[in-house]
């Protein structure tokens, strides 16, 4: 059986809400009525069939246009880090599923080359508690729900912008 070689492919594609052991740092809290967020993230992860400099070169431009500034001091080739995202995501401006105080979010973007692939992964951190620590980390609440959607848009924008290509 013969499997065709597509410009892109999705080898794995994980959604993981954990405390992680990469670069995330436990959110400073500037700002935050109610502290800082804990250090769990939302984490995509894909493999892609193209080259890292198309990655790099797509991630930098997926970045800006989802509204995320990239935090130049925390950031390091290969590695991507925003500042606070304090708005909602782009399209959940007016969804149901959260009032009208956010408590930011921060995208961390790694790219590995891997062979002729490259990895990629993505971590969502909320920045703020929004009501109490205990309710913020439950599956359901606003900052889970922001972190799940922050990483799917950044993995889902990157995905259709390699397809276009």
């Amino acid at each position: 059986m013969t499997i065709p070689r597509c410009g892109y492919l999705f080898v794995s594609m994980a959604l993981l809400v954990a405390p992680t052991a990469t670069a995330q740092k436990k959110p400073t809290g500037q700002g935050c009525s109610h502290g800082p967020g804990d250090s769990k993230t939302v984490q995509l992860s894909a493999t892609f069939h193209r080259p890292y400099t198309a990655l790099a070169h797509a991630i930098d431009s997926i970045l800006p246009a989802l509204g995320y500034s990239i935090d130049s001091t925390e950031s390091t080739p290969g590695h991507w880090v925003s500042r606070v995202l304090t708005s909602w995501p782009q399209g959940t401006e007016t969804e149901k599923w959260h009032g009208s105080e956010s408590p930011g979010v921060r995208v961390y973007v790694r790219a590995t080359p891997r062979g002729d692939s490259t990895v990629f992964v993505v971590d969502a951190q909320a920045a703020c508690i929004l009501e109490s620590a205990g309710a913020d980390s439950a599956s359901g609440s606003v900052s889970s729900m922001l972190e799940m959607i922050a990483a799917m848009q950044v993995a889902s924008s990157l995905s259709n912008t390699l397809k276009d290509k």
